[in-house]
């Protein structure tokens, strides 16, 4: 078992490993909805991010600042042009609590 496979594994949230075992990586995936979700570990702060909902899949994306920034930048501040419009995943270096993983990085 590897540490950096549950980086970002919650319930039903797409991470690295998820992707690849789903086979969404680097395809065309459609944004069926944008909800806000309250994330954090137990004792921490809950942060507010942005869940990107797909057609194609029932697993969700956790919005990072990045990957925000190139949806915004592509398709608007308002979420509500975002829906029907597709992106890509992929797999990109990140850095982690001080380390370099795989995450993942949208495109469009």
């Amino acid at each position: 078992m590897k540490a950096s496979d549950f980086i970002g594994a919650k319930a039903n949230y797409l991470n690295v490993a998820k992707a690849k075992e789903l086979g969404v990586l680097e395809k065309p995936l459609t944004i069926k909805d944008v909800t806000e979700e309250k994330i954090g570990k137990e004792g921490e702060k809950e942060k507010r991010k942005l869940l990107i909902h797909f057609a194609e899949t029932d697993a969700k994306l956790v919005l990072n600042s990045t990957n925000n920034a190139i949806i915004s930048d592509a398709f608007g501040d308002d979420t509500d042009g975002w829906l029907k419009k597709k992106i890509k995943l992929r797999t990109s270096k990140v850095m982690f609590q001080g380390k370099m993983v795989d995450g993942l990085q949208v495109s469009v």
